[in-house]
């Protein structure tokens, strides 16, 4: 994993995002909400031997009765019977491309899997080891797939240091720096809207608050018309969002009101992927289809070294926070610790 980090620092976030889009049942796109059973789970692809990605197929979609009773009822309550519009245009050759490759790749890795095929899954830079993993070549295949087809457009709307900029030194850092390596990326990003996977809201959740949040007045309706006015900006001026009501849309942050930022947009909370340091369920934070980002620390904006350190075995850290007592998580390690280690 650190020779991957090395190559393409975003690519661990990459490969989770890449992970939401190809969950899906049996014959459905990718744009449907329901749960599905397994990741991996393939649909009919005729797949040529001179490509890997060469594809005759036909996408079905589930019909509204049954994508209404697939989705929870909190999420049903809040979105309503606009999740019943997100079925593709008609004549939409690019998404019904975009689609198709990623059933190909759903029935690439269910062939990994079911066979086992570990010599055609050799690969220099990653080999997978340990537990954690529940199917190991699974995930290899997967990985190597996003390498090789994931395409993310980035919103250009927006002026720094609200948009597309953040902090990358303090604790927030890892917010501003894949901000940074996102506006910089070559391999992943696209600049043609119509060949991406995904769509990434550009908007620091941090420097919303250094730039716009007064201290003394408190006003947090900073988040709600900065977010809010983003948002109206993309969906009236493209056509993505409307399409999938944000299912293929992206945000990311570090910051504590992260999860409250998105509240303010109904399919940006319960609908959209968000990237969250601050994973918290209490905030409503769906694992089928967000994904949780760590939160480090960087005092001078260096990443050199980042991934690996000492064996677990060898650590002296079980858990660290900064901040106030608050959540229902820090209490319950002091009430475990306290006064039971000398630190």
């Amino acid at each position: 994993m650190k020779q991957i980090y090395r190559r393409y620092p975003n690519a661990v976030v990459f490969a989770m995002v890449y992970m939401v889009l190809i969950k899906g049942s049996k014959g459905t796109s990718w744009f449907d909400f329901s749960p599905s059973p397994s990741p991996w789970l393939s649909t009919s692809v005729d797949r040529k031997s001179d490509s890997a990605f060469t594809f005759n197929h036909s996408s079905s979609h589930m019909d509204a009765a049954r994508r209404q009773k697939a989705l929870p009822d909190l999420e049903r309550s809040y979105i309503g019977n606009s999740v019943l519009k997100t079925d593709k245009q008609k004549g939409d050759v690019n998404l019904e491309k975009l689609e198709a490759g990623l059933a190909t790749a759903r029935a690439l890795i269910r062939e990994a899997t079911s066979k086992f095929n570990h010599t055609a899954l050799e690969d220099a830079d990653y080999v997978p080891q340990g537990d954690i993993y529940r199917n190991a070549y699974t995930f290899r295949q997967s990985y190597l797939l996003m390498e090789s087809l994931f395409k993310i457009y980035v919103y250009e709307e927006g002026e720094p240091p609200i948009f597309h900029n953040g902090p990358c030194k303090n604790i927030y850092s890892m917010e501003g720096l894949f901000l940074s390596f996102m506006e910089t990326d070559t391999k992943f990003r696209t600049l043609d809207p119509d060949k991406a996977h995904v769509y990434f809201l550009p908007f620091s959740v941090v420097m919303i608050i250094e730039y716009l949040f007064h201290p003394i007045i408190h006003d947090k309706a900073v988040l709600e018309r900065t977010v809010v006015d983003y948002v109206h900006v993309v969906l009236n001026k493209y056509p993505f969002w409307n399409r999938s009501l944000g299912a293929d849309h992206v945000m990311l942050s570090c910051h504590d009101w992260g999860p409250r930022a998105t509240r303010y947009v109904k399919q940006l909370y319960f609908v959209a992927i968000r990237v969250l340091c601050n994973a918290n369920t209490s905030e409503h934070f769906n694992p089928k289809k967000d994904a949780s980002f760590p939160e480090i620390n960087l005092e001078t904006g260096d990443i050199t070294g980042l991934v690996g350190g000492l064996p677990p075995s060898e650590r002296t850290t079980l858990a660290f926070f900064a901040g106030h007592m608050h959540g229902r998580i820090r209490p319950l390690l002091f009430q475990h610790w306290k006064e039971k280690d000398k630190d």
